[in-house]
């Protein structure tokens, strides 16, 4: 099974680099100035799973493996199939069962600010 990557999931053509999908703004791309491409808040998103996936394995160490990654995401860079239906990104095992944690990676228009909330699930 090959993974998708990033265009494929945005539905960008490969060719063109552009959506597949149409827009009714006057720039052409259906966005409203300043609003990210689906490409672009795709990769927002991996970003912000990938810096989660790095601090998650530094606080459990070796409890943590690369099947603890389990959203899509996972697929650009690890083998695998991962499933955005869990409610939750990652799932560390620990003693009493396992903790959960969801990543949201909003983007702010603050120049030079990084935000990822990182949240444990119940």
């Amino acid at each position: 099974m090959r993974s998708s990557s990033l265009k494929e999931r945005a539905g960008v053509d490969e060719q063109s680099g552009r959506s597949g999908h149409s827009g009714g703004s006057s720039s052409g791309s259906g966005r409203r100035p300043g609003e990210l491409s689906t490409l672009q808040k795709l990769g927002v998103g991996f970003a912000g799973e990938w810096l989660a996936y790095q601090w998650v394995a530094q606080q459990y160490g070796p409890d943590f493996t690369q099947e603890c990654w389990v959203s899509k995401y996972r697929e650009q860079v690890l083998p695998g199939s991962g499933n955005d239906g869990l409610g939750w990104d990652f799932e560390v095992p620990v003693r009493r069962g396992k903790h959960y944690y969801e990543v949201k990676s909003p983007v702010r228009r603050r120049a030079g600010r990084a935000l990822l909330r990182l949240r444990r699930a119940a």
